[in-house]
C-alpha cells in the first residue's frame, strides 16, 4: 500500500510520466465548506486524459476535480509536505 505514496521530485515534469501518477496520493488547499478556513484535502489520482493533458483526482471526502500539470506540481509538493497528516497513512503505520 505504500507505494501508492508518490515521492515528489520538484524537477520532475508530470507529463513526462503522466500514468506514473495514476494512484497516487496528492492534496490541495480548499476552502472547508464547514469551518470557512482554508483546510489541507488528500486524494488520490485516479485517471490521466491525455487527450486534455489533465489528471482527475477524487479526494477522501467524495469530492473530485480534474488537475492540469501546474496543479500536480503544486498538489504533489503539498502532499510531499504535509503527508504525516494524511489519515491513509496514519492508518497503515
Amino acid at each position: 500500500m505504500l507505494e501508492n505514496y508518490a515521492k515528489f521530485n520538484e524537477e520532475e515534469d508530470p507529463e513526462r510520466h503522466a500514468d506514473a501518477y495514476v494512484g497516487k496520493r496528492f492534496a490541495k488547499i480548499f476552502k472547508d465548506e464547514q469551518t470557512g478556513k482554508s483546510a489541507v484535502f488528500f486524494g488520490t489520482v485516479q485517471s490521466y486524459d491525455a487527450k486534455n493533458k489533465f489528471w482527475h483526482v477524487v479526494y477522501d471526502d467524495n469530492d473530485h476535480d480534474d488537475n492540469d500539470k501546474n496543479d500536480m506540481q503544486a498538489g504533489m509538493k503539498l502532499y510531499h509536505e504535509q503527508k504525516s497528516l494524511d489519515p491513509k497513512v496514519r492508518l497503515n503505520k
